[in-house]
């Protein structure tokens, strides 16, 4: 990861800043909140299996693939234009070899067995509510992976007294820095087959 990283990203998400995906912020400002999605204990890690749900055009997807060199990442969003938007930014670092993006959406992606309960890390910046994040996000952790949301501390009182293990998830942990505020919880690798449910469930009986 070099300077030149940075400026090759903020570049090749010139088409993404046109079409109204990435927003004007500063690119430091998009790094330093991807990295706070890395849980403390894992930032040592050589390697991880990572999902970025609802990347739109790689965010936290990609500035994540540069700060952890070794890491693998599936980046997937239901916008077949988003994805090309990403698919622009992994092309310009020369990023292929180690970050796949898919046009699908997370609940499908939940049912396969090649990804169900098979992720280190799963990532969600703006992907609904957090009841969206953790009934499609949950079932992709593997038994003490993390699903890490950027969030609320309002949004995270509602998940006092819930359920979660029927999504795959377990204990909770929060923490902040200066960019963002993060809750992470503990995958089971034991999510019920019937979950995620599709959207019309989800929306009628959200998890929190």
């Amino acid at each position: 990861m070099t300077d030149s990283d940075w400026d090759t990203l903020a570049a090749a998400w010139a088409p993404a800043r046109e079409a109204g995906v990435v927003g004007p912020v500063d690119i430091d400002d998009v790094v330093a909140h991807a990295a706070g999605y890395v849980p403390a204990a894992w930032r040592v890690q050589a390697s991880f299996r990572g999902v970025d749900l609802g990347t739109g055009a790689g965010i936290p997807g990609i500035p994540l693939a540069l700060l952890h060199p070794q890491s693998q990442w599936l980046l997937i969003d239901a916008s077949a234009r988003r994805v090309d938007l990403a698919r622009l930014a992994v092309e310009a670092l020369d990023l292929g070899a180690r970050v796949e993006l898919r046009h699908v959406r997370a609940e499908e992606l939940s049912h396969e067995p090649t990804w169900r309960a098979r992720v280190d890390l799963v990532v969600a910046r703006r992907f609904g509510d957090l009841a969206e994040a953790l009934e499609c996000g949950g079932p992709l952790v593997r038994a003490g992976g993390r699903l890490v949301v950027s969030t609320t501390d309002e949004a995270v009182a509602r998940l006092e007294d819930r359920d979660l293990g029927r999504i795959g998830l377990a204990s909770i942990e929060t923490w902040e820095t200066t960019a963002g505020r993060y809750v992470a919880l503990t995958g089971t690798g034991t999510a019920n087959d019937r979950f995620p449910r599709r959207p019309p469930a989800r929306r009628h009986s959200p998890i929190c």
